[in-house]
């Protein structure tokens, strides 16, 4: 296959993974922002790889925050209660 059949194959890829987002109950809508920014790139003839990369970190960033949220609220319930 051919870059250009890679890249319809990849975004269609990722048009599914962000439809499927759009249909999860309780998906932030900043979420569903970044997935439109991503895709508006990566359906450019020629995509900002260093736009995609720092989008990417960002989301890295979001998904650390997420994880450490959840064990700080987990050692708090335990805190509080008996």
């Amino acid at each position: 296959m051919d870059a250009k059949g890679n890249d319809r194959v990849a975004s269609a890829r990722f048009r599914s993974h962000e439809q499927t987002l759009k249909g999860s109950p309780g998906v932030n809508p900043e979420i569903l922002e970044t997935t439109a920014d991503v895709r508006t790139e990566i359906e450019r003839p020629r995509p900002n790889i260093s736009r995609l990369k720092a989008i990417a970190q960002g989301v890295a960033e979001a998904i650390q925050t997420i994880g450490a949220l959840r064990e700080g609220c987990e050692a708090l319930k335990a805190a509080l209660l008996p």
